[in-house]
């Protein structure tokens, strides 16, 4: 009986194992990228076409994945069609920005086809570029808008809306037919030194009716130059009065921004860090190294300089003091990869864009440029 009860159980195990084996072998799938092959086309303002590659699969699956409020990525499918397929055509929302996964299943071969792919039913919603806040053309006289009309359906046009900061409500400025993808356009009814929002929408005509996208996000521009000018003076501007023992440890600069410039921030961190050297006439393989210890708005009321994110912000038309102190250092010590001879390079702030500004120890006119590798 005992013989015959451990004959049942090896028979059982044997057909266990059998069984099983091959099943836990298959279970590990051959997954296949094919996104890069995965194309879309706006059909309409609510039908989108995915193309895909020739594969040999059961069927293909069509996804919509979209983030829920908790931030977990849900799949709400959409589709299947046929494996020997190579397209689709689905429904989505008017005007809905689509994030779609395509999955194709072969059984045989246990293989999985995933990819995914972006795109707009109907007309995308217009965005700007990414650097138009500082890179978009302005001056007194006008402002430049360039915007991206994204994908779907290419728009047939634009519609401009604008606010004066601190209006309430937008109006509608322009409305510019344009079949692009992308608008740049100058808006030259602004006024000098005055700041505004701007939104914008695009259109496509549809047979009688014209199919509107939803506007784009607000950006703030500014009627003023598009690099800041200013005036500079010292009160040390020759190498005698630089020779002097009382000028050696001491000197004032005078910046006055242009009267249709935009608001120019320092940072007292920069200031403190700021630094200029001149030549010592009275000594050679010397320099004279200057540090801006105070600063002044009213050239009365002086504020020391500390190392702190403390913000200075200078109207257009106003001035700034600087009051430096100097010492003398050996020419050797200084890395002029870093610092410029006859001026301070200050990092600062001009119309919200990060600019560089060099400030010379002599009387003139200066102009600041845009400090690229913050920006982008």
């Amino acid at each position: 009986m005992k013989r015959r009860v451990g004959a049942v159980l090896f028979v059982m195990l044997a057909v266990f194992l059998i069984g099983v084996v091959p099943v836990s072998a298959a279970a590990k799938k051959n997954y296949v990228n094919i996104t890069s092959e995965i194309e879309t086309k706006t059909l309409s303002a609510t039908k989108v076409k995915v193309k895909w590659g020739k594969h040999k699969a059961d069927k293909f699956i069509i996804y919509k994945s979209k983030f829920d409020k908790k931030g977990y990525l849900r799949h709400t499918k959409l589709k299947t069609v046929s494996g020997k397929k190579t397209s689709a055509v689905i429904k989505a929302g008017k005007n809905e920005y689509l994030y779609l996964w395509v999955k194709g299943i072969r059984k045989k071969t246990n293989t999985v086809y995933t990819g995914d792919a972006v795109c707009w039913s109907g007309i995308a919603t217009p965005a700007w570029d990414d650097y138009a806040y500082a890179e978009s053309g302005c001056s007194p006289t006008y402002i430049e808008l360039d915007v991206l009309g994204g994908g779907g359906l290419k728009p047939d046009g634009y519609k401009v809306y604008r606010k004066a900061k601190g209006a309430r409500s937008y109006k509608l400025i322009k409305k510019i037919k344009r079949k692009s993808y992308q608008l740049l356009w100058k808006d030259k009814t602004v006024k000098t030194g005055k700041a505004y929002y701007y939104k914008v929408s695009s259109y496509r005509k549809i047979g009688k009716k014209v199919l509107h996208s939803k506007k784009s996000e607000s950006i703030l521009r500014y009627a003023v130059n598009y690099n800041g000018k200013y005036k500079v003076s010292t009160s040390q501007e020759s190498a005698e009065q630089v020779s002097s023992e009382q000028n050696k440890n001491q000197m004032t600069i005078t910046l006055t921004s242009d009267s249709k410039n935009g608001e120019s921030v320092f940072t007292m961190y920069d200031l403190y860090y700021g630094m200029l050297f001149l030549e010592d006439p009275s000594a050679e393989d010397q320099l004279l190294r200057y540090k801006i210890k105070e600063y002044s708005l009213d050239g009365e009321t002086w504020k020391e300089v500390k190392e702190t994110s403390d913000k200075i912000k200078l109207k257009a038309g106003k001035t700034i003091y600087f009051r430096l102190s100097g010492e003398q250092v050996d020419q050797e010590q200084v890395d002029f990869d870093y610092y410029t001879l006859g001026a301070i390079e200050l990092s600062y702030s001009y119309r919200g864009v990060p600019s560089f500004l060099n400030v010379p120890a002599a009387t003139g006119e200066i102009s600041s440029y845009q400090d690229s590798e913050s920006i982008h």
